[in-house]
């Protein structure tokens, strides 16, 4: 027996009537007939008592009905609870993201459209924030990690940023526009930590070009630009970092091996749930904040 048998047999118990149940159903009376000549054969006996279009239920279908009553007060109950749920998680957000400069800036801002709004915000590694979003309540996470072939799960593009080199003005490098990875090959390159996944692109990136620096110094995010204004190295970074206030002072050099080489930041959710209102704030002050342009590929709900 399915959901439609199931509803069709509990009008026709209230109505007591092929045509009116069927005109309150909005379908036809033999489609009401038809479904309740199949429930009746798969129980193996009548439910109601023909007079024409007259039924009256008899003691196989009084004796049926309560259960069906019991499974449709339960499914209302189910309803209610996925309605209550929606309507807690419009004041929460889960996600995770790990630019930590990023988040501080973009915290506020969510909070000022969304006041009152819970966060719970996951610090994690890219490589564990594919893991998070299948095994806690995680509404969105936020991520280089390319994601976008998943199938169970949708994005959107935050930024797509192009890389460059950050240098020292007194650097001879700052007489330029642009270099080959050639002219670099003795140069001191200011590095990520290698457990970044901002590192690991930059690596590949290089690697693409079996380009190996001869000289490495590991610095975090917050530490690079300060080194960098001190010491005369080099660091990977991208255009729209370069043109935030948190690397002024600093020149940018376009590399020719990275032209048309970019670092891309999506926001990824499940397809199989809801996503909170805040969610679509989040990505929209995340697109304002980012490095980079945003993204033109959209998908999922507005």
């Amino acid at each position: 027996m399915n959901i439609t048998q199931l509803m069709y047999f509990r009008h026709l118990a209230q109505r007591q009537h092929l045509l009116k149940t069927a005109e309150d159903l909005h379908v036809s009376p033999s489609a009401v007939s038809a479904s309740l000549k199949s429930l009746e054969q798969e129980l193996g006996t009548p439910l109601f008592d023909r007079g024409g279009r007259h039924l009256t239920i008899n003691d196989q279908g009084q004796a049926l009905l309560p259960y069906v009553d019991q499974a449709f007060e339960a499914l209302e109950q189910g309803k209610k609870a996925v309605l209550a749920s929606l309507s807690r998680r419009k004041n929460e957000l889960a996600f995770s993201f790990k630019y930590t400069a990023f988040y501080n800036d973009l915290i506020p801002l969510v909070l000022k459209e969304c006041p009152g709004l819970r966060i719970r915000h996951y610090d994690v590694d890219a490589d564990y924030q594919g893991k998070l979003i299948w095994e806690e309540d995680l509404d969105l996470m936020i991520t280089a990690r390319d994601f976008s072939d998943h199938p169970k799960l949708d994005y959107k593009t935050i930024s797509c940023d192009c890389f460059c080199l950050a240098v020292n003005p007194d650097h001879w490098l700052a007489q330029r526009e642009m270099c080959s990875l050639g002219e670099l090959r003795d140069e001191v390159f200011l590095h990520r930590p290698k457990d970044n996944y901002y590192q690991t692109c930059v690596d590949v990136l290089l690697e693409e070009f079996s380009f190996h620096p001869a000289s490495v110094i590991e610095a975090g995010y917050m530490v690079r630009p300060t080194l960098l204004r001190a010491f005369p190295g080099v660091a990977v970074t991208t255009m729209g970092t370069m043109a935030t206030d948190f690397f002024s002072g600093l020149h940018m050099v376009r590399v020719k091996e990275f032209e048309n080489r970019t670092y891309e930041l999506r926001a990824y959710w499940r397809k199989d749930r809801p996503l909170p209102p805040a969610c679509a704030v989040l990505i929209r002050v995340a697109e304002s904040l980012a490095p980079g342009r945003g993204g033109d590929r959209e998908a999922g709900p507005k």
